[in-house]
């Protein structure tokens, strides 16, 4: 007990660090925010003047300070520089995708884990349990962002043509009605499915 709650102690300055280290590369990455914005229209003095409403003139660990109180006192993550949207709503749009994924992953990963465990177990030392074990590094070794390449393309490749939403837009009749964002479990409780 008493190390578990070391670890949940030591995730706050991780995330404070990881934060940091990822608002200053995406500070330093090359490109202006301002010249993306006003490429077309607007002179110096427009570029210059939005610069100072965002604080992109401040140096890089004022921003950051400012930034973090914004989300600790207020949940605020800021406007986007290209449409002045703002952030939070769009990660909690994203965010049910995330919970989606993740809960059928663990549907599909919890049984398989503990199926293989136990026959690798009960095998212990034949054909089987190096097979599970094979499994299992494999599992934690692939990339999980290559392995999602690689079954994009394998579904691509075997006629699966529609990867470019979240949803197809027939189903845009189903889910208008629908009270979350969680469009797959939601479909799956009140159980209304397209039939192509």
């Amino acid at each position: 007990m008493l190390f578990a709650l070391r670890r949940l102690a030591l995730t706050v300055p991780l995330l404070i660090v990881v934060s940091f280290v990822v608002f200053v590369i995406g500070s330093l990455l090359p490109g202006d925010p301002a010249a993306a914005r006003f490429e077309l229209h607007g002179g110096p003095e427009a570029r210059a003047e939005w610069r100072r409403d965002k604080g992109l003139d401040r140096p890089i660990h004022v921003r950051y300070a400012r930034y973090m109180h914004g989300v600790v006192t207020r949940l605020d993550f800021g406007q986007s520089y290209t449409d002045d949207r703002e952030i939070g709503p769009v990660l909690l749009g994203r965010f049910s995708a995330t919970v989606e994924l993740s809960l059928f992953a663990l549907v599909i990963a919890v049984p398989v884990g503990i199926g293989v465990g136990v026959l690798g177990a009960v095998k212990r030392g034949k054909l089987v349990d190096y097979l599970a074990n094979l499994l299992a590094l494999l599992g934690n070794s692939i990339p999980v962002f290559w392995l999602g390449m690689v079954l994009l393309l394998g579904a691509i490749s075997i006629g699966f043509r529609h990867f470019n939403a979240r949803y197809d837009i027939a189903f845009e009749d189903v889910i208008a009605a629908y009270s979350t964002k969680l469009y797959l479990i939601e479909s799956l409780v009140r159980g209304r499915f397209l039939v192509a």
